[in-house]
């Protein structure tokens, strides 16, 4: 998964990686076109890296359906 952040006129994703070989987890400032090529660990040099799911920044605000109790479990 990615995140982004804004700098001066672009929006550029950070991807969560992880090293196959050393389990380091790190982030990498990249395009779009860049998030599939292998990357290599920080700590090892190693390119066995996976692209790992992150956890992303969405919340619900204000009254809409979560406010309303549409979210409880009955």
């Amino acid at each position: 998964m990615m995140r982004t952040v804004n700098q001066p006129g672009t929006k550029m994703p950070i991807f969560e990686y992880r090293c196959d070989n050393c389990d380091t987890q790190f982030d990498k400032l990249l395009s779009q076109a860049e998030r599939d090529k292998p990357q290599a660990c920080p700590k090892c040099q190693s390119k066995r890296t996976d692209k790992m799911v992150s956890r992303t920044s969405f919340s619900l605000k204000g009254s809409g359906w979560a406010a309303d109790g549409y979210s409880q479990q009955s």
